[in-house]
């Protein structure tokens, strides 16, 4: 059995210099871009928060899916970008003053976007669960209205006359 003992060569991401400075604008263009798709995913959920008020689960389901999409876009950009924000902030440290703020303030409006979703999706989480215990208890009180009906068809009828005339 022959045994592959080739190495993976792991390269940088396209804004890191060879001497491991960071190319600004690159880096800029890729954040902005990233900003971007979670300002989709903001809009997209959004949309999501009011088919499940309005329980349009058509909808829904096509908002989700649209979700997903841009979610795909997202994992593919942060591989693409392969840092965390304060790695590349501390990368960005040499770069000139406007590009170093510029970053700045990309990662700012991302982390407030990203929280944005974040609670409106724990408010669809609870509204779900509030719905759905609702009705679980729905679905309880037809059953116990079933049982009931159900018992008053089985109760045995009797065709023998209840009550009898005096002659007989």
């Amino acid at each position: 059995m022959t045994r592959n003992t080739s190495t993976q060569r792991i390269t940088k991401p396209d804004y890191i210099k060879a001497d491991n400075g960071v190319d600004g604008p690159t880096l800029i263009g890729l954040l902005t871009e990233q900003r971007r798709l979670y300002e989709q995913l903001k809009d997209l959920s959004c949309r999501q928060s009011e088919y499940i008020a309005q329980s349009d689960t058509q909808q829904l389901l096509s908002v989700l899916a649209a979700r997903q999409d841009v979610v795909d876009q997202l994992t593919q950009l942060n591989e693409k970008i392969g840092y965390q924000p304060e790695q590349l902030a501390e990368m960005a440290a040499d770069l000139p003053d406007d590009q170093r703020d510029g970053i700045r303030r990309l990662f700012d409006e991302i982390q407030a976007i990203l929280e944005q979703i974040i609670r409106q999706d724990d408010d669809d989480r609870k509204q779900l669960t509030a719905a759905s215990q609702k009705t679980g208890q729905q679905l309880k009180q037809v059953n116990q209205t079933g049982t009931a009906i159900h018992a008053y068809k089985s109760a045995p009828s009797s065709d023998a006359a209840r009550f009898t005339d005096r002659k007989g």
